[in-house]
């Protein structure tokens, strides 16, 4: 009778000292001139091993190990060593742990896009409800949380500042734009870099974004249009706004 023991991890074939894995599986197939058999057996729980059939414990710092005590998976705040074959944690010159346990860094900013440290040392994916990095990869934020003078940038799954030519971001931080570029309802902050929201009280914006002003308020030679909510320039022949800038009108017609 042929047969062969073989160890399988996330899909794929792993021996001696192969890091990495999340579900490691035991094969074990036999053949004869009578009949082929498969079975499947799920090897000892994390932290332990497969030894002569029983399970033993694995080093210490480590969640899953091969039949030689080579450590496959390691837990957060440990890295690999390829050269002892241990979890280990990093150096305090270095001590942030990749993603996939493998290197150490010295900035949270190395985790990588869409990695942040969210605690201890370890840098992690962001979640998908707040799935783009901050700007430092110490937190994550959804779209519209990014800070100000930042966009979301689905590209890379980060928060990145907006640049000169595009150099305030919108509320919803999908984009950088020009200041004159704000949304309709909202104006520029010259202190935080973005385009901020007009109140309930001052909800009209000027054509320059500088600031929000309550109807009555837009400038002369405007008026506030209700369906944009901004101060829009009156147009000839009617080209004279009225006091309460509720519409524009022919000289003429003026109000006494």
């Amino acid at each position: 009778m042929l047969g062969f023991l073989a160890y399988f991890y996330r899909g794929n074939l792993v021996g001696r000292g192969d890091p990495f894995s999340q579900n490691l599986f035991i094969f074990h197939y036999s053949t004869s001139s009578f009949k082929q058999n498969l079975s499947i057996f799920q090897l000892c729980n994390p932290g332990k091993r497969m030894h002569n059939y029983q399970c033993k414990p694995c080093q210490k710092n480590c969640l899953f190990c091969d039949s030689s005590d080579y450590c496959i998976e390691c837990p957060n705040d440990y890295y690999y060593n390829p050269s002892t074959h241990d979890c280990e944690a990093c150096p305090s010159s270095n001590p942030f742990v990749s993603t996939d346990h493998k290197s150490c860094f010295n900035s949270k900013s190395a985790c990588g896009n869409g990695n942040s440290v969210l605690s201890s040392f370890q840098c992690e994916g962001c979640p998908g409800e707040a799935p783009y990095a901050s700007p430092n990869h110490d937190s994550c934020f959804s779209q519209s949380d990014c800070p100000p003078h930042y966009f979301a940038n689905s590209q890379t799954a980060n928060c990145e500042p907006c640049t000169p030519s595009s150099y305030y971001s919108i509320p919803s931080h999908e984009k950088c734009v020009l200041s004159t570029n704000c949304p309709v309802g909202s104006f520029i902050n010259d202190t935080s870099l973005d385009c901020q929201k007009c109140n309930s009280t001052h909800n009209y914006s000027l054509l320059s974004r500088e600031t929000c002003v309550n109807r009555s308020g837009c400038p002369d030679g405007t008026w506030g249009n209700n369906n944009s909510t901004v101060c829009e320039i009156c147009l000839a022949p009617t080209n004279f706004s009225i006091p309460s800038h509720e519409k524009c009108v022919e000289e003429f017609n003026c109000p006494l």
